[in-house]
């Protein structure tokens, strides 16, 4: 597996339930993923986040709010980021 690339780090107001420890957005192999850490940080664990809109869009579209696309979502995903981006 390709070493992730850093997009965004310890992004405020997201939860890591178990240890309250960081979550970054990576990209791996050109696709987006959550990394959340734990084990005091010794350990990680990486979703494709887009992957996992799609299951949400498909199978539990109640829970996307304003009934949003995956596109729009994505797109909204990528606007945040560049805003982060641009204020470090």
């Amino acid at each position: 597996m390709t070493e992730p690339e850093l997009i965004a780090e310890a992004l405020e107001g997201v939860r890591e339930y178990c240890e309250e420890d960081p979550v970054d957005i990576v990209r791996i192999n050109g696709r987006l993923a959550i990394q959340a850490h734990n084990e005091c940080r010794n350990n990680v664990t990486q979703v494709d986040l887009l992957d996992t809109i799609e299951w949400v869009r498909i199978n539990r579209p109640e829970l996307l709010p304003d009934r949003m696309t995956s596109h729009e979502l994505t797109e909204r995903i990528a606007s945040v980021l560049k805003k982060q981006n641009e204020r470090q």
